[in-house]
C-alpha cells in the first residue's frame, strides 16, 4: 500500500488547506484507504457501527455511569531534536484531553447560549499508562529515532502497545501539512491508534508551534474519531429534522448539520443548512452552525463543546467495540497492593447480557472473596469460595440494569479489580 499520505491526496479528501499550510484532519481519507486496501476493514466498521448504534438507539443520552480512565502510551517518532518534544508537551496535552472531555475547559464559558445546555461531561478521562501489556513500570512515553519521512503505519517504527487496551498515540511529523489522524472503531493490530503532527501537541499554558492548531484540540479532535465521532458537517446538510438526525450526518440530533467545514473563528452566526419541523431535539427551531464543536475544523482557540449526543455516542463505543479498554490495567502502578499476575483472574464472556464465569489461576490455597458493586458502589453480590476446590464461579446480574460494574476479588495477598460490562 503507497504511503498514506499520498493517497490522502491523491484521494481528494484533503484538498482544502488552511491558514496557507495545514490539513485539519485525515480521518476520512486514511478510513477509505484502509478499506480499500482491506475490504474486511469495512465489514468490521459496519459491525462496529450497528453496535453503538442500537445502544444509542435504546438510550440517546447513555453513559457507562462511571469516570473511564483510558490508558495512553505516546509514541514520540523523530528525526530531529524539534520532533523530539519534552515530556511537559505530553502533559500539557494530557491536562488538555482531560479537561476537555469533562467539560472543564476554561473556555466552555465561550460556547454560545444556545448550545450551553448540550455541553457534557463525557466522564471519559486519560492518564500516562503506568504499567506495559508485560505489567513492567512505565512513564508511557516511548521514544524511537527514526531515518527518511514519517512511516506510513506508524506500528512498523514503534509497535502498537495491546491495542484493546491502550490508546497509543503516534507523534511526529506526519508530512503533507496533516495535523492529525485516527482509526475508527474497532482498529486491529496495528491499525488502532492516533497520529498527531508534533507541533500541534501541547496547551494554553505551553502551545506547540503550528498556528491556530498549537493549544492541543487535534488531539481532542482525532480521540473523538477514535471513539466513533464524525465530523459534524459529514454528509453536508443532512439529518435535517427528528426523523432523520439520528441516522444521518453525523448521527447526533444535538449537532446541528453543517454544510461545510468551518475554518478560522467565525464572528457572526453562520447557519449554513436549515433544519424544519419536525427539528432535531432538543431544539425547536432551526439553529446555527455549532462552530465551535471539537469536531468541526475551527482553530483551536474556538473550540470548546463535546454535546450530549456525542457524549452518548463515545460511551457506546467504550460499552462496545472498546470495551477491553474499560478492564485494562495499563493505569494502575506496578506495585499496588495488587494480585501481582493479571491472568489470575479471567473473566469470560466480558461484556455479555449478564451471565459471566469467573476462572481463578492463584499460586497457592486460599479463600477468596468476591464482591460486586454497581456504579454507586452499592454491593449487589458478596460470596467467599475455597480455591482450589473451587476454580470458577458463574455471576449471574441479567435481572440488573445494562452497564458497568466493579468486581473485586480479594485474597490474604492482595486483589484485583476488574469491570463487568453488561449489555
Amino acid at each position: 500500500m503507497k504511503r498514506i499520505i499520498l493517497i490522502l491526496v491523491a484521494i481528494g479528501l484533503l484538498s482544502v488547506q488552511t491558514k496557507a499550510q495545514y490539513h485539519r484532519c485525515g480521518t476520512d481519507a486514511h478510513q477509505a484507504a484502509l478499506e480499500q486496501n482491506d475490504p474486511s476493514v469495512r465489514l468490521k466498521r459496519q459491525q462496529s457501527e450497528q453496535q453503538i448504534n442500537k445502544i444509542v438507539a435504546d438510550n440517546p443520552n447513555y453513559k457507562t455511569g462511571m469516570i473511564v480512565t483510558i490508558p495512553v502510551v505516546f509514541h514520540i517518532l523523530y528525526t530531529n531534536a524539534a520532533q523530539n518534544i519534552s515530556d511537559n508537551y505530553i502533559f500539557e496535552q494530557l491536562d488538555v484531553l482531560n479537561d476537555d472531555f469533562a467539560r472543564l475547559n476554561a473556555d466552555a464559558a465561550n460556547t454560545r447560549s444556545q448550545f450551553q445546555s448540550v455541553g457534557a461531561n463525557t466522564q471519559i478521562q486519560f492518564c500516562l499508562a503506568q504499567r506495559t501489556p508485560a505489567g513492567a513500570a512505565t512513564n508511557g512515553i516511548v521514544r524511537v529515532s527514526y531515518t527518511g519521512t514519517f512511516p506510513n503505519n506508524p506500528h512498523t517504527v514503534s509497535p502498537e502497545w495491546d491495542h484493546t487496551r491502550y490508546l497509543n498515540i503516534y507523534v511526529g511529523d506526519i508530512g503533507g501539512g496533516l495535523l492529525g489522524y485516527a482509526n475508527f472503531p474497532p482498529g486491529s493490530v496495528g491499525n488502532d491508534h492516533v497520529v498527531l503532527l508534533y507541533s500541534a501537541v501541547g496547551g494554553p499554558n505551553l502551545p506547540g508551534s503550528a498556528l491556530p492548531y498549537h493549544l492541543g484540540r487535534t488531539a481532542t479532535h482525532e480521540i473523538g474519531h477514535y471513539f466513533n465521532l464524525y465530523h459534524t458537517f459529514e454528509s453536508g446538510c443532512a439529518g435535517l429534522t427528528a426523523n432523520n438526525c439520528a441516522t444521518s450526518g453525523d448521527r447526533i440530533c444535538d449537532t446541528p448539520p453543517v454544510g461545510n467545514p468551518t475554518f478560522g473563528c467565525p464572528t457572526n452566526n453562520p447557519n449554513t443548512c436549515t433544519e424544519t419541523s419536525p427539528f432535531p431535539p432538543p431544539y425547536t427551531s432551526n439553529m446555527v452552525d455549532m462552530y465551535e464543536n471539537y469536531m468541526d475544523y475551527s482553530d483551536d482557540a474556538c473550540m470548546n463543546i463535546f454535546t450530549l449526543g456525542q457524549s452518548a455516542r463515545m460511551n457506546a463505543a467504550i460499552t462496545g467495540p472498546r470495551s477491553l479498554l474499560i478492564t485494562s490495567l495499563g493505569c494502575t502502578p506496578v506495585g499496588m497492593n495488587e494480585l501481582l499476575d493479571e491472568n489470575a483472574v479471567t473473566v469470560m464472556p466480558n461484556p455479555s447480557p449478564g451471565m459471566y464465569e469467573i476462572a481463578l489461576n492463584l499460586p497457592s490455597k486460599t479463600k477468596v472473596e468476591m464482591t460486586l458493586t454497581d456504579v454507586s458502589g452499592k454491593v449487589i453480590f458478596n460470596e467467599v469460595i475455597d480455591y482450589p476446590v473451587t476454580t470458577k464461579h458463574s455471576i449471574d446480574i441479567t435481572n440488573k440494569s445494562n452497564g458497568i460494574y466493579q468486581l473485586r476479588i480479594q485474597t490474604a495477598n492482595g486483589y484485583l479489580m476488574r469491570r463487568l460490562v453488561k449489555l
